[in-house]
């Protein structure tokens, strides 16, 4: 999940810059803003696809083994190399007088703020995110989960229900069954033969009746690899 795509909504305010790149940093006045729905549509454009992203200083990234934003709070800043980052899409959904609601995807290592940023800078008013919400995570949605406010008023039962299979996280690895020996082979971290397989590389095992195991990893020739498993529930010894 760490390198799934991620979907956001952003509210980008333009006419100013903010030494965090977003509301929480101290606002310095650029310019007014100054563009048309075109020309903003134009510098969104340029900042879609695979880009190169300066890291801000404001972020967990570490120099030294010490994270940037410790050195930002110092006044110290550091020359950071742009990475690749992929934006997949980025859509205007609201425009106002200084703000827009953005929709963005992206890839993993994708700083909103940097692109909040980039995009001020390009329509030459500068810019910094007002406001961030996280609407997808890979296959998770914020539209298909359940408000706390109704999870309060249900049983353990009833919330217990709503849960999805743990291995729901996995979904998008292909799926491999073994048999019974196999499985315990596995369950005790060694490798066993997967059999007749096209297979290869990370994939979800399940047991006997579809019981999943955890995360496995097909390699070459014939070996198949446990990497992450299930803990299994251990029956309690009771000593006189």
């Amino acid at each position: 999940m760490l390198h799934a795509d991620k979907a956001y909504e952003a509210i980008v305010r333009f006419g100013y810059r903010s030494t965090t790149g977003d509301a929480e940093g101290k606002l310095e006045r650029v310019a007014e803003p100054d563009f048309d729905r075109d020309r903003l549509l134009r510098a969104m454009a340029s900042l879609t696809g695979d880009i190169d992203q300066k890291p801000p200083m404001y972020s967990a990234l570490k120099k030294n083994g010490q994270p940037l934003y410790d050195l930002a709070r110092q006044g110290i800043e550091i020359e950071r190399e742009p990475r690749k980052v992929r934006v997949s899409s980025m859509t205007l959904l609201d425009q106002s007088e200084d703000t827009v609601r953005l929709s963005i995807t992206c890839g993993k290592g994708t700083y909103i703020r940097v692109l909040a940023e980039d995009l001020g800078a390009r329509l030459g008013c500068g810019g910094y995110l007002l406001a961030l919400r996280r609407t997808e995570v890979g296959a998770f949605r914020v539209r298909d989960a359940v408000p706390l406010s109704i999870l309060e008023r249900e049983s353990a039962d009833a919330i217990a229900g709503r849960l999805l299979p743990v291995d729901t996280l996995l979904s998008s690895l292909p799926s491999l069954d073994v048999e019974q020996a196999a499985a315990e082979r596995l369950t005790h971290g060694l490798l066993v033969d997967p059999g007749e397989t096209l297979l290869e590389g990370m994939v979800r095992l399940y047991g006997p009746g579809g019981e999943f195991l955890g995360l496995g990893e097909v390699r070459a020739p014939r070996s198949l690899v446990p990497r992450r498993l299930m803990a299994r529930p251990v029956e309690a010894v009771i000593t006189p």
